[in-house]
């Protein structure tokens, strides 16, 4: 009986056949797999795919017929090596599909990725003319009216721009950072709106160092502002935040003003897109507009 195995110094022409052979299938799998499949199979030319499959088969018996020196060459020994090599080929073909199929989901995984990245840096750009429109338009109308604090104002807005500016390069930022700005926007805003509107401002942050994309929870509080102020009676501004070991949690409260515009709400729904593509599947956000208040309520889960 020929064996494959031994030294190579014992190889003679039968067991060279053998190695042979081993490339000579190998070869056709490849061959199969990347010019028949792709370029007929694959695009959808299945007749010339059969029949360049039929032609491979035919192809195939002579090489049979010298590799089978020693044996017997009936039809049967022909039909038996045909359908071993069909199981060989299949299996490569498997292989194929299977190796193809982890590079296609690596590429759309990629193309995901930066669709999302390409997204998100739009979504960024909008965002910061956004804030400045806004508090341009709050300094103009408080300067307009007689106001001694326009200066102040512009002071503070330099400082809040100076945030903005620096955290649209980060991806993430902590929670003690995120806060301080508010804090200062909140004091801006106090200044801005003096006896005007009544601001309850509460936070309770257990775990500062929590990481969360700049501004995400700032818009709404930008929104409460802008749309709970129009009105020239006194308004109440409720903001509260706080934070647990691996989540944060917003409640922002502000009175509804019939007549506003859908177009002055970009800034959130910027916002509201940016959570979905950064927490599909750890964030949840309720607003209800049903009442006489605008209310969000946003909790982030499995910060770290």
């Amino acid at each position: 009986m020929l064996n494959d195995r031994g030294p190579w110094s014992e190889m003679n022409l039968e067991r060279f056949k053998i190695y042979l052979s081993y490339t000579v299938d190998f070869v056709w799998i490849l061959v199969h797999n990347k010019l028949l499949v792709e370029r007929f199979l694959l695009r959808k030319k299945a007749k010339n795919y059969l029949l360049l499959l039929v032609v491979s088969y035919v192809a195939y018996i002579p090489f049979y017929w010298w590799f089978n020196t020693p044996y017997s060459k009936d039809v049967g020994m022909i039909w038996t090596s045909i359908l071993s090599l069909t199981a060989i080929k299949l299996l490569g073909l498997g292989l194929y599909f299977i190796v193809r199929y982890i590079m296609e989901r690596d590429r759309f995984y990629k193309a995901t990725i930066n669709a999302r990245e390409l997204e998100m840096e739009l979504l960024k750009g909008q965002l910061n003319p956004h804030f400045l429109f806004n508090a341009l338009n709050n300094i103009y109308s408080h300067i307009i009216t007689g106001s001694s604090n326009g200066q102040e104002l512009v002071l503070k807005l330099s400082e809040l721009m100076r945030y903005i500016l620096d955290s649209n390069k980060k991806e993430y930022v902590t929670i003690e950072d995120e806060i301080k700005f508010i804090d200062n926007y909140v004091a801006f805003e106090k200044e801005r709106l003096g006896q005007r509107c009544e601001i309850v401002y509460k936070k309770n942050v257990e775990n500062a160092n929590l990481k969360i994309a700049p501004l995400i929870i700032f818009t709404f509080i930008e929104n409460a502002f802008k749309h709970g102020t129009l009105s020239m009676s006194k308004s109440v501004i409720d903001v509260s935040i706080s934070s647990g070991k691996d989540s944060l949690s917003l409640h922002v409260s502000n009175p509804v003003h019939k007549g506003e515009s859908e177009s002055t709400k970009i800034g959130l729904q910027n916002t509201i897109r940016r959570l979905e593509l950064l927490y599909p599947e750890t964030h949840k956000l309720q607003i209800d507009e049903s009442g006489e208040r605008y209310i969000v309520n946003l909790l982030l889960s499995e910060l770290k």
